[in-house]
């Protein structure tokens, strides 16, 4: 029977090359965008689970409320907290303390480079997390201050193939480390990125409640370990012992490891995260494209009925009952189903490498996993049934006599195949909506204005190395042919973190906050002629350009966001933590436009320097570059001259976003495609069903 019913599907479908060719097609193309949608939820949700004890670890993190900021949310937290928490919470088995270092100049012999992956943490790390070491030992790995780890391949990178451990790595060109291990790479699915891993002592010794440092903690559970426990008993911590020596965190909470990725929505995270949004959208988008394809097959099935209906009727003559017909019915859909996921893995094996370009990632092998295997004769299943369920309830209903005589009644079944039409011709607009909306926001945010003027900006990391040489090395760059003008200090826009102060009521001139709230605003420290290298716009009082050479005034400039939430209607001589408000500025964005403009405080400082902002006045851009790198030279000889420009580093903040518009354009194009396909099969199939009535027409 079985051989029976796969000769007849083989036959059908040989006859008809046409309508196999539609069918197969348009199910294979959404067999493989499900795959490919499958492969990228599935990177999305392999986040942290590498590490055999992912669900016991935990992040602590600080809820701030605040009447200033829209965020209430740190992912740091003050970094005496953590052994506090180990020795009062039984229920704590390990905490480890990470922080970053941000960009740092290594150097080794000959070999120097910049890097921004370089993070502290203590030996407890090795009790938390999965950090295998090809070299070393575990147990005593980071015990020593001044001590660091390399990864396997930054251990290449600076020693190639000679052992590392004994030597020694220079950073800024002052602090000397010895090499103790080689770890092996951090998988790119993990929400902490390391290339080194030096030891926190050095960094945490003699702390102190006065001016804390902070780190991002991680709490290793005890198995059995109830969480809401932990939580409530942390809460008590905090109000006995932490908020009496700095009242900052109104609580703690707690972030299983797994959902940082894209549970996670924090100020100054270790690294920018996911969404679970958009894996919802994409999960969304991919049962939409399947079911169109789907209802592609139903509805090009019962628009052949009338070819196949005097079939049914010698079938059901011969002595096939309603049952075997709708076996056979529902096998040709698992075979044309079956021929479709095959033709789909082959799209999916060619395609890989142009999806992995389009996101920005590698997402490795769909048979990586059996489970994965499991999952597409799973789907090989659920298409056929779904697809053909339809198809063969319709056709094993027909009676012989009727259909034997060539009459057939479709009307009611006409019906259901329209509303069938519909529906995918509305999930086809929905898409092109979406699609439409998604591009708007990328267009928006790519065109928008910032504030400020991001073009012809260069910015050049001078890691605090310039000292008294700063006004020499501004003067001498305003002195190239290009430059226009040129800033000296710290917190630029478009930086990973941006720095934040916190102060007081009684720190603020005529402003009540309201009761159990902080006041916290984003802050730089900037030079004489940051606002005018910049191009922000004063909207009240002057800029810092009238104190030049008044290198001990204490004055600062606010945006308008903060004279809005601090409740001023004249904020021009009102201090702050002792600066007088000298002027104010247009709100401006410091970072993505999903992030809202927050309190911002410029202070007047000629001593910071950590960064150096360039306005280039157009020209020969390469020969200016190579200008300003002669200068570097000349006053900081040794250190790599680094650049970027600020239209790039703000374009970075939306990479992700833009790569995923891409995506989802891409895919529901695909979505309409095979809607289309349907729609000219239907026609097709309909010019074919009144084949006799346009020939009557014609010959009248």
């Amino acid at each position: 029977m079985l051989r029976n019913y796969l000769l007849l599907a083989l036959r059908t479908l040989r006859r008809h090359k046409g309508y196999a060719a539609l069918t197969i097609g348009g199910l294979a193309v959404g067999v493989a965008c499900c795959l490919l949608i499958g492969l990228y939820l599935r990177d999305e949700l392999s986040f942290d689970r590498h590490h055999s004890q992912a669900d016991r670890v935990y992040r602590v993190s600080m809820h701030v409320p605040s009447a200033m900021r829209s965020s209430p949310d740190w992912a740091v937290t003050l970094a005496p907290m953590g052994p506090i928490l180990q020795e009062q919470i039984p229920a704590i088995e390990a905490v480890t303390r990470w922080t970053d270092r941000g960009e740092t100049l290594v150097q080794s012999n000959d070999r120097a480079f910049y890097e921004d992956r370089f993070l502290y943490a203590d030996s407890a790390a090795f009790a938390v997390f999965d950090l295998p070491l090809l070299r070393g030992d575990p147990t005593t790995a980071l015990t020593r201050p001044q001590t660091v780890l390399l990864s396997a391949s930054t251990a290449q990178r600076y020693f190639g193939t000679a052992d590392p451990v004994g030597e020694v790595l220079t950073l800024n060109t002052e602090e000397a480390f010895e090499v103790t291990g080689v770890f092996e790479d951090v998988p790119r699915t993990s929400h902490i990125q390391a290339d080194f891993l030096a030891s926190n002592q050095a960094l945490f010794a003699g702390e102190s409640w006065s001016r804390p440092r902070t780190s991002y903690t991680y709490l290793l559970l005890r198995p059995g370990a109830d969480l809401a426990q932990v939580e409530a008993a942390m809460q008590v911590v905090n109000e006995t012992q932490f908020k009496p020596q700095r009242d900052i965190a109104e609580r703690l909470d707690l972030t299983v490891l797994t959902d940082i990725r894209l549970f996670g929505r924090f100020d100054n995270d270790i690294q920018p995260q996911g969404d679970i949004r958009y894996v919802y959208l994409f999960a969304a988008i991919a049962l939409l494209v399947l079911l169109i394809a789907c209802i592609n097959y139903m509805n090009l099935a019962t628009a052949r009925s009338a070819r196949r209906a005097r079939e049914v009727g010698v079938r059901k003559a011969v002595g096939a009952n309603r049952r075997q017909l709708i076996y056979q019915f529902l096998g040709e859909a698992v075979l044309i189903s079956l021929m479709a996921v095959g033709l789909g893995l082959v799209l999916v094996q060619a395609s890989t490498p142009l999806f992995e370009q389009l996101i920005g990632r590698e997402l490795g092998s769909l048979y990586d996993h059996v489970g994965w295997l499991v999952a597409v004769g799973g789907l090989v299943m659920a298409v056929g049934l779904l697809a053909g369920s339809y198809p063969a309830l319709y056709l094993s209903r027909f009676r012989p006599s009727t259909v034997l005589k060539g009459r057939t009644r479709t009307a009611g079944w006409s019906r259901v195949r329209q509303a069938l039409v519909v529906v995918q011709f509305a999930a086809s607009c929905a898409l092109i909506a979406c699609t439409a909306v998604i591009q708007q926001q990328m267009r928006y945010v790519q065109s928008e204005r910032l504030g400020f003027d991001k073009e012809q900006l260069v910015v050049i990391p001078t890691f605090d190395e310039l000292g008294t040489q700063a006004s020499a090395f501004r003067a001498e760059l305003l002195r190239q042919a290009g430059v226009e003008r040129v800033s000296l200090g710290y917190g630029l826009p478009g930086e990973r973190r941006m720095a934040i102060s916190f102060y007081s009521a009684e720190d603020i001139e005529d402003y009540e906050a309201p009761e159990d709230e902080h006041v916290a605003m984003d802050a730089a420290w900037v030079d004489a002629y940051y606002l005018e290298t910049l191009g922000l716009r004063l909207v009240q009082g002057r800029s810092f350009e009238a104190f030049a050479g008044a290198d001990s005034a204490r004055v600062a400039v606010v945006n308008e966001t903060a004279v809005r939430r601090l409740g001023w209607s004249e904020p021009l001589g009102k201090e702050i933590d002792g600066l007088r408000v000298v002027g104010v500025v247009e709100d401006y964005h410091v970072g993505s436009f999903r992030d809202a403009v927050e309190p911002t405080l410029i202070e007047f400082d000629p001593a910071a320097s950590t960064h150096a902002a360039v306005r280039l006045s157009g020209g020969d851009i390469r020969a200016t570059l190579a200008r300003l790198e002669a200068v570097w030279d000349t006053f900081v000889p040794g250190r790599p001259f680094q650049h970027s420009f600020m239209a790039d580093e703000l374009e970075a903040l939306y990479r992700a976003d833009l790569r995923l518009g891409r995506l989802f354009a891409a895919f529901a194009g695909v979505a309409i495609l095979i809607a289309c396909l349907g729609f000219v099969g239907l026609a097709a199939f309909t010019a074919e069903q009144r084949t006799k009535e346009i020939g009557i027409r014609k010959v009248l």
